[in-house]
């Protein structure tokens, strides 16, 4: 008997399609914003002397830019927003994506 029972198996050596992954992701980011969120990472690395991926990674960035939350409560239910990088980043967030909606 395996001793992976009940494993969901992936062929040996295969990825998943880019079509896959792409479906996996959910709706397309807003470019204004992504830039807008990729210029606040980029500072805020800077200045908490961390990787712009300790911030946020590019993944929850885009998931951020597609999804366009205009509050905390909007923005908690994003992928990547526990309640430290809310209350650590939360506002700033809100902050940088009201900001491109103004400028857009």
């Amino acid at each position: 008997a395996d001793a992976r029972a009940g494993a969901t198996a992936r062929p040996s050596g295969r990825h998943p399609t880019a079509a896959a992954t792409a479906a996996d992701d959910g709706p397309e980011p807003d470019l204004a914003a992504a830039a807008a969120l990729r210029a606040w990472r980029s500072a805020t690395a800077k200045r908490d002397k961390v990787p712009a991926y300790v911030v946020l990674n590019d993944k929850e960035l885009a998931g951020i830019a597609a999804r366009l939350p205009s509050t905390l409560e909007d923005l908690a239910r994003c992928r990547g927003m526990g309640p430290i990088r809310l209350e650590r980043y939360g506002d700033e967030i809100v902050a940088a994506l009201d900001e491109a909606r103004t400028a857009g």
